[in-house]
């Protein structure tokens, strides 16, 4: 084991921060990661939206349903930008449609993920906390509108940084014998009897928060969470054509 790994290993989420900023050393070390995360190609077709202004925090909290959000201290939006190569190909009077592809979509979707998870392990390995918050695409077109995002990008997640003011327990994760396969895709002949165990595990893992969720496994979160595709998260694909990616698809 080495430092990053132990921080990797000890990852959590948290949702409660000190009522302090980031310092300048912090904020620019946390800039400077997020610069040098790989990029598809070199194209770096994402970017950052950092929100600072406390009524756009409150926006976005009420938009995602996330209340922890406005109170924290630093919150980031990745999103897919491949509005800027768009605007180099048309100052240089260069034809391609490849900005509004889907392929370039994916690109910068993946560069923005990249992006986030490296900035998650540089603050956690500087004692900061972090919390992703994946409600940015509950309502994904209110956030366009809020961030004042235009044609050709897109948010993807948002991530809060700060200094913790709590230090929660650690969420099981599932086997990895259940989700590694070698050479072609593997499963078991029930997924209900093979996650058994790890069904109790997770119910153990909410008794000992108190919140009333003791019978709650992880087979009956999938039940609950996909029975029904939440809201305007079903309209995410008529928002991802709206900004204009997608003309490639047929």
């Amino acid at each position: 084991m080495n430092f990053t790994i132990d921080h990797q290993l000890a990852h959590r989420s948290v949702r409660a921060f000190q009522n302090r900023p980031l310092s300048d050393d912090e904020l620019d070390t946390l800039l400077a990661v997020a610069r040098q995360t790989a990029t598809s190609m070199g194209m770096q077709c994402s970017g950052i939206v950092r929100v600072t202004d406390q009524a756009l925090k409150d926006r976005l909290a009420a938009i995602g349903c996330q209340k922890s959000l406005a109170l924290t201290p630093e919150v980031w939006v990745f999103i897919v930008d491949t509005a800027r190569n768009r605007a180099i190909l048309d100052e240089r009077a260069a034809s391609s449609a490849v900005p509004e592809s889907l392929g370039a979509f994916l690109d910068g979707f993946t560069d923005a993920c990249l992006m986030a998870q490296n900035v998650v392990n540089a603050a956690e390995s500087m004692g900061l906390g972090t919390v992703y918050y994946g409600c940015i695409n509950c309502d994904a077109q209110a956030v366009i509108d809020a961030l004042k995002l235009p044609a050709l990008t897109f948010p993807v997640v948002g991530l809060g940084i700060g200094h913790p003011a709590q230090d929660p327990a650690k969420k099981p994760r599932m086997p990895m014998e259940l989700r590694v396969s070698e050479n072609a895709y593997e499963r078991p002949e029930s997924w209900s009897e093979a996650l058994k165990d790890y069904d109790a595990e997770v119910a153990a893992y909410y008794g000992t928060r108190n919140e009333g969720r003791d019978r709650e496994t992880f087979t009956s979160q999938v039940v609950a969470m996909q029975s029904d595709f939440w809201g305007k998260r079903s309209e995410v694909a008529q928002v991802i054509a709206r900004q204009g990616f997608g003309s490639d698809a047929s």
